[in-house]
């Protein structure tokens, strides 16, 4: 076998495994992650951490939290801000949601990504 021919096989064998590593290989994502929420003495029907605009806002700490990442709570996705570092979240809520005392799933979804942070119970006092 010629020289030139042997550099030919070894470089489209490169190329080859270059290729199918590039194929296998995913972009592993971070978990995202709520740490706590706040505030926690929320009462049934009432105001809680009220904003400029009147309405009740909830934060959390979080870990890995992306620019697409939002609340749900008991299945509502809420109008939420990620902090650009990803280490929080804030969000507006609807007051139906917090009219009657109750436990309530909440946790964060990635809306791109569709990953989904570990649960907690949004707790409403009578």
């Amino acid at each position: 076998m010629g020289m030139k021919k042997a550099v030919s096989i070894v470089l489209f064998s490169l190329l080859l495994m270059t290729f199918f590593a590039g194929c296998s290989s995913k972009q592993e994502s971070k978990p995202l992650v709520l740490k706590k929420y706040g505030p926690e003495d929320i009462r049934a029907g009432q105001i809680f951490n009220k904003q400029p605009n009147g309405e009740s806002a909830i934060w959390a700490e979080t870990e890995n939290a992306t620019p697409t990442t939002v609340f749900v709570l008991n299945g509502v996705s809420l109008e939420s801000a990620p902090q650009s570092e990803g280490k929080a979240v804030s969000a507006v809520v609807p007051k139906n949601l917090y009219e009657k005392p109750g436990e309530y799933p909440l946790y964060l979804l990635d809306k791109k990504t569709n990953q989904k942070s570990n649960e907690m119970k949004f707790i409403v006092k009578p």
